[in-house]
């Protein structure tokens, strides 16, 4: 099995091919990439670098799946080295020459060495899926694990991105305030309460989500999205026998090594059970309610008197003990799809809401805290069938004709789409993508071109032919094919993104590349996502130096709040006045040396007299909020890809992507390849 596989990787700057049992103790996780990390016009996936805090370096992804899972393996506490795209796994197939690159080997805390592979499920073709068992015999023979992985936990995914944010140890930094987090967390309480409590809001919360990052505190990271409602504890230890899994307010428990229970296979493992507050669980003959989650002991409610708190290690020991219900993850609804809705239909969606959400845990959205569910829905004494035949009864009875095959519908609905499942989409004008051709033909088009990925470069009038083929071949001689024209436009939109006249090679990377399941790029939050551009003035300024010219103005722009950070005017923009830029993003105007001296109009040639005096414009100058960047998206300009400017971005800690120019035209740079680092033009056969 050894003989059977090749490693092809760089090693001290140059590529070196070896066989997989002469090269498998190579340390993987500190190679560089084998490949670059490419962007094509049209691409719905985002290649870049994520920072990660567990190497102190940059790591390249592919697309925003790969960016997930990256995130993912830098919040896990036993990874120590990961690397991205680490080598070429070369072997044959069938008299045929394949290769693979995985897509990142990481490194855990005991020596072990796992090969990660990020896919959708939806995504992994033959191909792929032979790509992958024949990875995963190569790391068998050596000893390696690998793991495929495909979509994360969506709920999950979206506070480990927000706390991602916070993960650079300059949100650490402050000791006196996670001192007083620590302290005031020691017994759980809500996040927004703690906060207040510890001292400025402002101040506090960076530090806060700094620690629930590290594991120094605790909250449901998975049950619901981080909010001011959220309970966060202090993290204290692990019970007998068993270990506390995860970062979250849940605990999360897993038998430790040697324990009964232990070894499943990493890719077969399963989500494990929870304890969360709200939960109700049997325990001592009673049900009883989860009041408070610690480290070592969970606070039930008693109905003969006041909550009592049982150890762990008593409560998981109780021959009864058994969780009642767990709570319905429901995903993140697309942004801004609802409001495409009329007002009636939300408000109808949000009427459901409150029923499924009553059929699911009893209780309704806009239940109290205290608030026991009503008999016929109280998930301790019936099924999830009766609730739902308890609900149609109810609003038939109100006037509202509803089956019980309709709410079990509608709460299948929401539990797969959240509130948007519940919204009726009739009312929403649907415009044929392809105007007045028939599907069809679409569909057979579609099919030529992807017979096409694998072979020699096909010209538009092939495909056009071999879709009058497909037709044929499937008995639609009734379908009557519209113009030449009309068919060119249908081969352009179709080809988007992966046209049919590119060479062999790129088409058959975005074939077999990496697919992004995103369709939009959402920002929340100030310095998430950052702009940086240069753009030529059509005037004329006279220099330092005397001289009459034209210059470029270069900014940077907030995406989330729309805000320019800093700008500045160049003759022409270089290398260092892109780290000039990012460093007065990050300084507050009052602490740049020598700035109240620049703004002096004295030192202008303008009427300055007639101008506001110096201290009327500085007396807000200070309250201008200073936006770290987390993420800096530029072009392939000289400076922005400069060795200074990269510099500058890892010293801060800032991840960077690269994106082309826009299009000049036909046959412009637009349809080149584009590489974040030098470039390695291979791509996986």
């Amino acid at each position: 099995m050894l003989s059977a596989f090749d490693l092809d990787f760089f090693d001290g700057g140059r590529r070196r091919r070896t066989a997989l049992g002469a090269g498998w103790d190579v340390r993987f996780e500190d190679v560089p990439p084998v490949r670059g990390f490419r962007w094509n016009k049209g691409d719905r996936s985002f290649p870049g670098w994520y920072y990660a805090v567990t190497t102190g370096g940059h790591v390249g992804y592919e697309s925003w799946l790969e960016r997930d899972r990256l995130i993912l393996l830098d919040f896990a506490p036993d990874m120590v080295g990961i690397a991205s795209q680490p080598f070429w796994l070369h072997w044959r197939n069938a008299n045929k020459r394949r290769r693979h690159a995985p897509d990142y080997f990481v490194r855990l805390a005991d020596g072990r060495a796992r090969v990660v592979d990020v896919r959708a499920a939806d995504q992994v073709d033959e191909r792929t899926a032979q790509a992958f068992t024949a990875t995963e015999q190569a790391c068998s023979a050596v000893g390696w694990e690998f793991l495929h992985l495909g979509l994360p936990d969506p709920v999950f995914m979206a506070n480990l991105r927000w706390l991602a944010r916070y993960r650079h140890p300059r949100c650490g930094r402050e000791t006196d305030v996670a001192e007083r987090l620590a302290e005031v967390f020691r017994q759980p309480r809500q996040l927004r309460a703690g906060a207040e409590e510890a001292g400025d809001v402002l101040r506090i919360l960076p530090v806060l989500f700094h620690l629930l990052w590290t594991g120094a505190l605790r909250a449901d990271l998975d049950g619901s999205l981080l909010g001011g409602g959220t309970v966060v504890h202090a993290s204290d230890g692990t019970a007998d026998g068993l270990e506390l899994e995860g970062r979250g307010r849940s605990l999360l428990l897993r038998p430790r090594p040697g324990t009964r229970n232990e070894g499943c296979q990493m890719p077969k493992l399963s989500r494990p059970a929870a304890l969360v507050v709200g939960e109700r669980v049997r325990f001592a003959g009673q049900v009883r309610a989860v009041v408070a989650v610690s480290a070592r002991a969970v606070t039930l409610t008693d109905e003969g008197g006041s909550p009592r708190e049982v150890p762990l290690v008593v409560l998981l020991g109780e021959k009864d003990f058994e969780v009642l219900n767990s709570p319905v993850r429901i995903p993140v609804p697309p942004v801004s799809l609802l409001e495409a809705l009329p007002e009636r239909v939300r408000e109808k969606a949000l009427w459901w809401e409150g029923h499924i959400l009553e059929v699911l845990h009893g209780l309704g959205p806009d239940a109290d805290a205290d608030a026991r569910p009503r008999p016929e829905y109280d998930p301790a004494r019936h099924s999830l069938t009766a609730r739902e035949r308890a609900k149609a009864a109810e609003l038939t009875a109100a006037g509202s004709r509803v089956s019980v095959s309709t709410v079990g519908n509608f709460r299948r609905r929401y539990q797969a789409e959240g509130l948007l499942g519940l919204a009726d989409r009739r009312p929403v004008p649907k415009r044929p993508r392809f105007g007045m051709v028939d599907n069809a033909v679409a569909e057979a088009m579609r099919q030529a071109i992807k017979e096409g990925e694998d072979d020699s470069t096909r010209t538009g009038t092939y495909i056009i032919w071999r879709t009058s083929e497909i037709l044929r071949e499937q008995g639609e001689r009734a379908i009557k094919l519209p113009s030449q024209a009309t068919l060119y436009r249908l081969l352009t939109k179709l080809s988007q993104g992966n046209p049919t006249s590119a060479t062999a090679r790129n088409r058959r990377s975005r074939a077999h590349g990496a697919k992004a399941p995103f369709g939009q790029w959402t920002v929340f939050a100030p310095g998430e996502v950052v702009q940086i551009d240069s753009t030529p003035l059509d005037v004329l300024v006279r220099l330092d130096d005397g001289v009459v010219s034209k210059v470029e103005l270069t900014g940077m722009i907030d995406v989330a709040t729309r805000t320019v950070t800093a700008a500045l005017l160049r003759p022409t923009t270089k290398a260092v006045d892109a780290s000039v830029l990012l460093a007065r993003t990050v300084t507050p105007e009052l602490m740049r040396p020598g700035w109240v001296d620049a703004l002096r109009m004295s030192r202008s040639v303008l009427p300055y007299r007639r101008l506001l005096d110096i201290d009327d414009r500085l007396e807000h100058a200070a309250a201008k909020p200073v936006i770290v960047p987390e993420m800096i998206v530029c072009d392939h300009g000289k400076a922005f890809v400069s060795r200074n400017f990269r510099a500058s971005c890892r010293f801060l800690d800032v991840s960077r992507m690269s994106l082309p120019r826009s299009a000049r035209g036909r046959g412009s740079r637009s349809r080149r390849e584009w590489d974040l680092q030098p470039r390695r033009s291979e791509r996986n056969d």
